[in-house]
């Protein structure tokens, strides 16, 4: 049941997050040391506690500008997950879920979905080590050659094919167990951005899981040019029906041609939302795509009188300037033109 100061928490969260305020969200965001359950002695770290203070940072930083817009609350067997979108300057989206606990002190905020600090950092990597080792015992020869591949990959002395090779030869146990995965992850993404270029797809889809889907997303979107309708396909209804995931997918669809299908998109994302403007930027190329001058024309209006959008030829007519040209010259454009002046 969700409690007043669980519902508090994330409003404070929501705010905090939006104004950069750091002080709140360090009292806020509190993720237990990941060895902690083994290691007693770790649970009041301070260099846990600092590394934590500068994820926070990097969070802020990262940030910028943007908006953070809560979607929503969910339970999961330690307590809720709270979703959020993050809409940067330039419209760039990416999505976050902040794990919460609720406990004697209160609810806190024990695990973020953007892999921004869970289980990161190079000092962490021995302790996760000998606590495999202790699991699977010093004899695990598959295990011990994997992690001898470890540190030489992170310093460019093999290649990432030998190290996927090291890691697709350990027992699908070891592979699945979480520990491995996120030495593996933290391994790949820190030596390129494109780590996952040329690897088999059922490696990614291990390395990722279930509870990697949000990540899985943001990377997939930080490329125009990659094609995510695999993941897309993946994604959880809620995610998938999210009007900023639909708009993303349109985007695509729109720069392949489809205008069919970005139009569908566009449908789909409207359902949802009716305040962003993204939206509106697709809904209006593709009705030039197609030369729908009334389905332009609504959506040239709301990007003019509800977001205040000027009307920069290069901003409105970026896929379809030729089009754009004669919808200007058009006895449609004209009389919406006429009429927004007479107002």
């Amino acid at each position: 049941m969700l409690t007043s100061e669980t519902g508090y928490l994330v409003d404070r969260l929501t705010e905090d997050l939006n104004s950069g305020n750091q002080d709140g969200l360090r009292e806020a965001i509190q993720p237990p040391h990941p060895l902690a359950q083994w290691e007693p002695e770790l649970k009041n770290d301070p260099a846990w506690q600092s590394l934590v203070n500068q994820w926070i940072e990097e969070l802020v930083l990262h940030a910028g500008a943007g908006e953070w817009q809560f979607r929503q609350l969910n339970v999961i067997p330690s307590g809720w997950r709270a979703e959020y979108r993050l809409v940067h300057e330039n419209f760039a989206v990416e999505y976050f879920y902040f794990d919460i606990e609720e406990g004697p002190a209160g609810p806190r905020v024990s695990d973020m979905g953007n892999h921004l600090f869970q289980m990161s950092q190079v000092q962490l990597m021995d302790h996760l080590y000998h606590q495999l080792m202790l699991e699977y015992g010093e004899s695990e020869q598959p295990f011990a050659q994997f992690f001898a591949f470890l540190q030489p990959y992170g310093e460019g002395e093999v290649s990432k094919s030998v190290f996927v090779k090291a890691y697709r030869a350990l027992p699908g146990d070891l592979q699945s167990h979480s520990l491995t995965r996120e030495l593996v992850l933290r391994a790949l993404s820190g030596n390129e951005s494109q780590w996952y270029t040329g690897l088999p797809t059922n490696m990614v889809h291990r390395l990722y899981g279930d509870d990697y889907r949000l990540m899985q997303t943001n990377t997939c979107l930080s490329n125009l040019d990659a094609d995510c309708r695999g993941i897309f396909q993946r994604l959880p209804s809620t995610l998938k029906n999210d009007v900023a995931m639909q708009t993303e997918m349109g985007i695509r669809a729109l720069h392949r041609g489809e205008l069919t299908i970005a139009e569908a998109h566009v449908d789909a994302a409207l359902a949802d939302s009716k305040e962003y403007l993204p939206t509106y930027w697709l809904s209006l190329q593709v009705a030039l795509g197609q030369g729908d001058y009334p389905d332009a024309i609504a959506s040239l209006d709301r990007l003019s009188r509800h977001f205040d959008l000027p009307l920069d030829r290069e901003i409105l007519f970026e896929v379809y300037p030729d089009a754009g040209a004669r919808f200007l010259a058009s006895s449609d454009f004209y009389q919406w033109a006429k009429g927004l002046q007479d107002e």
